[in-house]
Formats: structure tokens, C-alpha cells, sequence
């Protein structure tokens, strides 16, 4: 994808679908997909569930409020479902979690999407050490967060 500069590659194996559905996790479009409960049943689990879709689909927002960098951790997703359940988990754990729709446009088709929002210094902090996010995009925004807070 020339936009954003990441290679893909997709990979079919029987034995590993079956494996995914037997997990809940449903193959085609994730317009309906959930956390499957199997990933719901210990603090461990749900933290590792939340980095993972974090990681992959969240994104940090540093915006320029009162001249200091304010930050803000998003997660969108088309499924209400999963949308209900990212913001049950992060109020679970403590978050000030908010939800609000919004409309996504994917391949000039506009479709209802959900954003679940974090807001806040202190809260930014404690998402970084709970969370653990592990992909070097999310760390470096942090980094960069903490540098501008040394200046």
C-alpha cells in the first residue's frame, strides 16, 4: 500500500482456519466480529487482547492544545460489537473510555464506524504501562510525548 508504505502478504492454510474459528473468530468481513469469551477470562488475557487490537488498528493523536502536546489513544472499528466491548474492557481496567460514531470511508464507500477515545495525560501514562503496547509507531509518538514534556 504506496499511502502508508506497509507490504502485505496472505497466507492460506486450512488447518489454520479452522483453528481461528475454533477460537470464535469468524473469517470474512469484521463488519460483526467480537472479542471471542475464550480472551475474556482473566485480567492477562484481556490486557494482551486490547494491546494486540491496539497495535494494530489504535492510533495516538498528540494534538497542540494551550501550547503542550495533549494526548489521545483511538481505536475505530466498523463493528459495534467489538466497539462495546473495547470500551467495557478499558472502563474494566480503570479508563475514562468514551465511544462516538462516526462515518469511515473505505474504498469511496462511506460506512458507519465506531471510536472508542482516551483522553488525557495521567490516563496516556498508565495506558503505556498497562497496556504495553509493543509496535514501534505507538512507542515512538510516546517518546516523543515524554521528550516534549522535558522541554
Amino acid at each position: 500500500m504506496p499511502s502508508t508504505r506497509v507490504f502485505g502478504f496472505q497466507i492460506w492454510n486450512n488447518e489454520l482456519v479452522r483453528f481461528k474459528q475454533d477460537l470464535g473468530l469468524k473469517p470474512g468481513p469484521k463488519i460483526d466480529i467480537e472479542i471471542p469469551s475464550l480472551f475474556l477470562i482473566n485480567q492477562e488475557l484481556k490486557t494482551s487482547v486490547l494491546r494486540g487490537i491496539f497495535d494494530t488498528d489504535g492510533c495516538i493523536y498528540l494534538e497542540k492544545k494551550n501550547h503542550k502536546l495533549y494526548p489521545r489513544i483511538q481505536i475505530v472499528t466498523i463493528s459495534i460489537k467489538l466497539a462495546n466491548q473495547l470500551r467495557d474492557l478499558f472502563i474494566e481496567l480503570g479508563f475514562r473510555a468514551t465511544m462516538y460514531k462516526d462515518h469511515l470511508v473505505l474504498r469511496e464507500k462511506q460506512k458507519m464506524s465506531y471510536v472508542i477515545t482516551i483522553r488525557g495525560e495521567e490516563i496516556f501514562h498508565r495506558f503505556m504501562r498497562t497496556i504495553d503496547p509493543k509496535n514501534p509507531k505507538h512507542l515512538a509518538k510516546y517518546h516523543k510525548f515524554l521528550e516534549s514534556k522535558s522541554l
